[in-house]
């Protein structure tokens, strides 16, 4: 082109154009977990799409991510947010046709993500330089191969909440069940598990790990897990489904309801392992340690009933201790790190089982 004194453009000068874009878009901030730009991104934006613009060069606008959460969810993140950055892009003029997106999740690390600085640098959208050979062959595996993973997992995801249903030992009632009065309310012992042994709750067990193994080692009492997701649900009922275990049951809805699902000191024991903090203030009603809920698990447990919480968060072990104060409750026990050296009077049954997260915790 006459822009290049008649000779034919370089590939390398477009390499050295994506890493001058790659340079402007340098800490491109989006939402937690999400894939829409911050405001404050769009000047670094501007200056990508001009650099771009200037040249006739293809593109790959590719997503990364530090390795915090699954690595499926890295990769769906990673890919949504090279796609807004080329859609961006193409707002600012870039012709279509030039860019295409990728996400690599957590694959492509450049620091190391054990800091906060390494996790940082980790997080990141990169443009690279595509030759018309490569473009063309990127153009068909990003649209193929994720698409065949989706259908799977929503395949198998329907087939597992079939599945659900066919569990005796799994409830999942809907709300206006359980709000105009539920069945087993005050009859859990004899309807479900036909003894008299004390009944212990986890709230938002996941997948049933905690539960199910409590109730290996404690067959003298009946287990219940509740959670909302019916995915995660599966994994547990099927669990105690292949074990042939008793004394344990889950129940699919929110733990909001929780008062409508058991009678007054129906329950001995509840266990609070590794919840969500909800760390943002218009969030805080959520935390299962708030006064909203607590006051809902008092109408449950017996006189003597005991709340156990487990959590990896500070934030939420000074909140709930703050609480505590304010309510005037009694603490029984309580330790910032129930597995440090110095520990003392941890009783076996505190840290004999773990949770996945627990685990994913402790190895870090």
């Amino acid at each position: 082109p006459a822009s290049n004194d008649g000779c034919p453009v370089k590939k390398a000068d477009f390499k050295e154009e994506a890493v001058k874009a790659t340079q402007a878009l340098q800490n491109l901030e989006f939402d937690s977990g999400k894939s829409t730009i911050r405001a404050e991104g769009q000047a670094k934006l501007d200056a990508a799409a001009s650099i771009i613009k200037a040249n006739t060069g293809k593109y790959m606008i590719s997503g990364h991510t530090d390795n915090t959460g699954s690595a499926a969810l890295n990769q769906k993140l990673s890919q949504a947010r090279a796609q807004a950055v080329v859609k961006a892009l193409e707002s600012r003029g870039v012709e279509s046709g030039r860019l295409l997106a990728k996400g690599f999740g957590s694959s492509k690390p450049i620091a190391d993500n054990k800091t906060a600085e390494g996790k940082q640098q980790n997080r990141r959208v990169e443009v690279g330089a595509l030759s018309d050979e490569e473009y063309q062959q990127n153009m068909v595996a990003p649209s193929t191969k994720p698409a065949l993973y989706n259908v799977n997992m929503a395949k198998k995801k329907i087939q597992r909440f079939k599945e659900n249903e066919t569990f005796k030992h799994l409830f999942q009632p809907n709300r206006e069940d359980i709000l105009s009065g539920f069945s087993l309310k005050s009859k859990w012992n004899k309807a479900v598990f036909k003894n008299d042994f004390p009944i212990i709750l986890e709230l938002g067990c996941g997948k049933g790990e905690y539960t199910i193994e409590m109730a290996k080692k404690h067959p003298e009492y009946n287990f219940i897990g509740i959670d909302l997701k019916g995915a995660r649900l599966w994994r547990g009922a099927k669990s105690v489904q292949e074990e042939s275990l008793k004394n344990v049951a889950f129940i699919r809805t929110q733990i909001e309801l929780i008062e409508y699902l058991f009678f007054e000191q129906e329950i001995s024991e509840i266990w609070i392992t590794f919840p969500d903090p909800q760390i943002k203030y218009r969030r805080a009603k959520h935390r299962l340690t708030h006064p909203f809920f607590l006051e809902k698990y008092k109408k449950i447990l017996k006189t003597d009933g005991v709340i156990h919480l487990k959590t990896d968060s500070d934030f939420l072990y000074g909140y709930t201790h703050g609480i505590i104060q304010e309510k005037n409750y009694t603490v029984l026990l309580t330790s910032h790190n129930i597995y440090h050296p110095d520990a003392k009077n941890i009783p076996e049954y505190v840290t004999e089982i773990k949770t996945f997260y627990e685990n994913k915790f402790l190895s870090k």
